[in-house]
């Protein structure tokens, strides 16, 4: 099947699960449906303007981790960023998100995830001191 059809399938089960709010179907059953036709490609830069739109608030950790790691290999860092600050904090895993958004130097959103995530103030005052020495 071409691009633009699973585009399409990608397309239906996104809103489908969101709209019944079964989003461990949309993360489990359709992601590795996609994953098994090597299409997992449409599925996560579909899930993009379902992020920025508030529609979906948390990603499972192997999507998040997959989401990242397609971004990154496309040169968008900046739109897994962007991405970050309307995903929940609290309902992500929060240890590999750090790690995720510390190594691709996503500070915008580290801050984010701590101080929303956390309460903690004082952390993203250190990442960011540790940033300005590290140059």
């Amino acid at each position: 099947l071409a691009r633009s059809h699973f585009k399409m399938l990608a397309s239906v089960c996104v809103e489908f699960c969101i709209a019944v709010d079964v989003l461990d179907v949309l993360f489990d059953d359709v992601y590795h449906a996609f994953q098994k036709a090597s299409r997992s490609d449409v599925y996560l830069d579909l899930l993009e303007p379902y992020i920025l739109t508030d529609k979906l608030k948390r990603l499972a950790p192997e999507v998040l981790q997959a989401f990242v790691q397609r971004f990154r290999e496309n040169g968008k860092l900046v739109n897994v960023e962007r991405c970050m600050l309307h995903l929940d904090p609290t309902a992500l895993d929060f240890n590999m998100l750090t790690r995720l958004l510390k190594t691709h130097r996503l500070h915008s959103a580290t801050y984010r995830i701590y101080v929303e995530g956390l309460g903690d103030f004082v952390a993203p005052l250190e990442i960011a001191l540790d940033a300005c020495h590290e140059g």
